[in-house]
């Protein structure tokens, strides 16, 4: 099994919301240039390091990818 920690996140779900949350003219914009906690990566990093080589491949950077409209469907883990 593949143990996954992200680091990096690509946003594909363009025009199904508004692209600012603010209006009346007020903007305000989101930084997605380290989208999450790198506190709480090192230490999710640290617990799955001990499950590695019990059939667990720790791969310490990745990216999600959001899409479309599809709401999320749960896949069985075999």
């Amino acid at each position: 099994m593949d143990f996954v920690v992200p680091d990096q996140v690509i946003d594909r779900t363009k025009g199904i919301r508004p692209f600012t949350f603010f209006e009346g003219g007020v903007v305000g914009h989101v930084g997605f240039a380290d989208p999450f906690d790198a506190g709480l990566a090192k230490v999710v990093k640290t617990c799955a390091a001990h499950m590695e080589g019990d059939g667990v491949v720790l791969h310490e950077n990745g990216t999600v990818i959001v899409m479309g409209k599809r709401p999320v469907e749960a896949v069985p883990i075999t």
